[in-house]
Parts: structure tokens; sequence; C-alpha cells
């Protein structure tokens, strides 16, 4: 199937594509994209077979380099979707190569399995995050981010209305006190001058998270997943 094929079927041509826990929506059967998943998920099961049938080092390596070769094939093939099904798509390819990464990782009991497979899946996974993802997530968001926290910490603004306050549970700070702390210290005068200008008629502050945004939340959650797998 060309590109033009591929950016120009119906909806419901489209099928749900499975590898492991994640779930490819809107996949274009028999694409080159459903294809490349298709394989990958045959080379998983050919690695972890190795792995438990203690299969020499050599060819443990071998299916690793098949199975990080074909993760970096989807990467590659994201252009071939359209843009509005793109970032969805970007986020489940990230979501795999976490999984297989974590799987690499076990795999390093196995004498002669070198950690230089688990880096270069690494690298070039957390390259395409920064291709696709990366922008949102950057020195500006990190600011607002420990802003809004600290904030929310001495009990100037309300915790976010999402899904934490739905469920009734707690906020989860991604900032410790201590930081936060330190983060008050070090810009003191623009806090206060932030405070002051975002101050509502019940003299409470109007910060929102940044969290907030979609695109945003999306972002910061693929960056604590790659976080996570580092």
């Amino acid at each position: 199937m060309n590109y033009y094929q591929q950016n120009n079927v119906s909806v419901s041509s489209s099928i749900q594509v499975s590898f492991l826990s994640v779930i490819y929506v809107n996949i274009v059967e028999d694409s080159n994209v459903h294809k490349l998943i298709s394989r990958l998920t045959v080379a998983q099961k050919e690695f972890r077979k190795c792995i438990d049938w203690k299969q020499p080092c050599h060819e443990v390596k071998s299916k690793a380099l098949e199975l990080s070769s074909i993760l970096e094939a989807i990467m590659d093939s994201s252009k071939e979707l359209p843009y509005e099904k793109r970032k969805e798509f970007c986020e489940k390819v990230v979501e795999s190569a976490c999984v297989v990464i974590e799987q690499y990782k076990d795999a390093l009991s196995i004498e002669g399995f070198s950690e230089a497979i688990v880096d270069e899946l690494f690298d070039y996974t957390q390259k395409f995050y920064e291709q696709n993802f990366g922008l949102s997530i950057n020195d500006d968001f990190w600011f607002r981010l420990q802003c809004y926290e600290w904030c929310l910490k001495e009990g100037f603004v309300n915790r976010p209305n999402n899904n934490y306050s739905n469920q009734g549970l707690e906020y989860k700070y991604t900032f410790s006190e201590e930081q936060l702390e330190k983060f008050f210290s070090d810009n003191r005068k623009q806090l206060i001058k932030i405070m002051l200008e975002n101050n509502d008629a019940y003299h409470r502050v109007t910060l929102n998270s940044p969290l907030l945004n979609e695109d945003t939340n999306q972002s910061f959650g693929l960056y604590n997943r790659i976080s996570k797998v580092k």
C-alpha cells in the first residue's frame, strides 16, 4: 500500500492492533505500519523465547538487534500517517519502545548481553520523543509547573480540576517540598510579581497547572515514562 492509499482510506477500514500492553488504533490493514507492528510482535516473542529457553547469548543479542531495528523502522514510518493521527500513534510507539527497553534490562543478567543494545534503543527513543513531544517540555514549562506547585503547597491556589479532584485523589507533586522552597528562594521577586498579577477578588491566586493542557500533559506523561527506563 503506497503513501497515498495509507492516507486516503476510510476510518471503517482501520483496525486495532496490539503489541503486548500497548494498543494501536486506526491502523490501516495491510499498510506498511500494520506490517511493521506485526513483525514487531513476532520479533518480541522470539526474543522472549530465546531468554526463556536459555539460548546462547549471541542468539539473544541477534533477536534484540532485530527487535530494535523494527522499532526504529516504526518510528521512521510515523511520517506515513496523516497529521491528525500521528501524535497518538507516536505516543504508542514510545510506550512500545519503553516496554522493550525494560525487557532488555531484564536480559542484562545474561552474561555477554551488552548495555550498548539498551542504550542504543533508549537514545533512538529519546530522540524520537523530543522530535514529536519535546517542544512543550521546556524551561518555561518547568518554571510554570514549579510556580504552580509552590502556590498549591502554600494554599494560594486550588488543586487542578482534573482526574485528581474528580476521583477524590491527592495531587501528586512533581517536586519535593525542599525543591519548591529552593525555587521560591531563587525566584522570590518574580514569583511574588506573578502572584500579584494573578490575584482574584477573593485574594486567591488564579494560576493553573500547565498540565491542564491535554497535549502538554501527554508529553509530560511520556517524559516520565522514558525517565523510568533510563
